[in-house]
């Protein structure tokens, strides 16, 4: 199993998605509405319209753009903290 968590960017159902891979078979997807993103200190002003949490890996990942954690809105990852 990687350690690596691997980031990718495209849409799900419309908006922007966020697809966090721990491994072939595990990923968590967290669409995002960057208007409703109020900034720093507010990570609740975002809307996240669904987080999935999936295992066997659904997503054709060659599809979707792979970015660096860096590039994830700030108010995803603290989000995601709270999923440890």
């Amino acid at each position: 199993m990687s350690k690596e968590i691997r980031v990718h960017l495209g849409q799900y159902i419309g908006k922007p998605a966020y697809i966090f891979t721990k491994d072939k078979n595990h990923c968590v997807l967290v669409e995002y509405r960057k208007d409703w993103d109020f900034g720093e200190g507010s990570p609740g002003g975002a809307e996240i319209s669904h987080i999935v949490i999936h295992t066997r890996n659904g997503f054709h990942l060659d599809k979707f753009k792979e970015i660096t954690i860096d590039e994830v809105p700030k108010c995803i990852i603290d989000l995601l903290t709270f999923l440890n």
